[in-house]
């Protein structure tokens, strides 16, 4: 019975991992957009685009939140160790610097 459970606990784990990843990769690419913005608005100078890239600013502070909590989750949850401690933590500076 014990070992049913740890293997739903570690599948839910990698599971959480995953989601992790996406939120990780989803915040990316609104970065990279935010970039192409920017550089945009030093080419052709735009109210409209600075104010889009501004309000998306919110956005990614958003979703950097949300990651920040769910790696507080993770950590909290299943008291990572290891390569899987490195692996949380690795997320948690990159998602913060």
């Amino acid at each position: 019975m014990q070992e049913m459970t740890k293997e739903h606990t570690f599948r839910r784990y990698d599971g959480d991992l995953k989601k992790l990843h996406g939120m990780v990769l989803d915040m990316g690419e609104v970065v990279i957009q935010q970039i192409k913005g920017a550089l945009e608005t030093l080419t052709s100078p735009s109210a409209a685009l600075v104010e889009e890239v501004r309000k998306r600013e919110f956005t990614v502070d958003r979703m950097e939140v949300e990651a920040d909590a769910e790696i507080s989750r993770l950590i909290a949850r299943y008291s990572p160790v290891g390569s899987d401690l490195r692996v949380v933590i690795s997320v948690s500076k990159s998602v913060t610097d």
